[in-house]
This record gives structure tokens, C-alpha cells and sequence, in this order.
């Protein structure tokens, strides 16, 4: 197998995935996918160091969930907690994340 036939093929298994992958997005599925995913992201006085505990985010960005340390918020202004829970909310922790086509897709790495 020469050069170009290994580059050819490795193409056309790429257009493959690409072509599945706009799909399974076009569908919807990959949405229900990402949203089923959670991830932590804490909730922490930027100012003060305190924690006051964590928000649970999808894998869309969404807020799915707020949890919080009763003590430690109860030692606290309420205006520091809710900035805290702002700031967690902006973090980048908190953004979606990109995802390489490979993983979206479910292909092997090519390299």
C-alpha cells in the first residue's frame, strides 16, 4: 500500500465520522449525550478563600444542581455567597467543553 492509498483511505474514514457525527448532532442525540454528563465546580469566596461548596453543571452548560455547605454559608454575608455562586456559574470550569471529534464520535485516533 503506497502513501497516497494510506492518506486516502485515512480521509475517507475521516469524512465518515465527520459525516455520522453532523447526524447524530443534526438528530439531537449528541445534546442528550452532553446533558447527561455532570461535573462539580466549586463555590468559592474569591476574597476570603472560603468554601461554601459546589453547583453541578451538564455537559451543555446547564445548572443541574446547588450544593452547599450549611455552615460555612451560614458564617457568611449573603451577598458574598451569592457572588461566589456567580463566579462559579462564569467560571470556565462551568462552560462547556470542546470535545475532539474523535470522542464525540466514538472513532479510534488516527496517528
Amino acid at each position: 500500500m503506497t502513501d497516497f492509498d494510506r492518506i486516502y483511505h485515512m480521509v475517507a474514514e475521516m469524512n465518515r465520522d465527520w459525516a455520522q457525527l453532523i447526524t447524530d448532532i443534526r438528530s439531537g442525540r449528541k445534546a442528550e449525550q452532553r446533558a447527561a454528563e455532570r461535573h462539580r465546580v466549586p463555590v468559592v469566596d474569591h476574597y476570603t478563600g472560603a468554601e461554601y461548596g459546589s453547583i453541578i453543571i451538564d455537559g451543555i452548560g446547564a445548572l443541574r444542581g446547588l450544593d452547599l455547605e450549611a455552615y460555612e454559608v451560614s458564617q457568611s454575608n449573603e451577598s458574598d455567597v451569592l457572588a461566589a455562586i456567580i463566579a462559579a456559574l462564569n467560571a470556565p470550569a462551568a462552560k462547556p467543553q470542546v470535545k475532539r471529534t474523535q470522542e464525540l464520535s466514538g472513532g479510534s485516533s488516527i496517528g
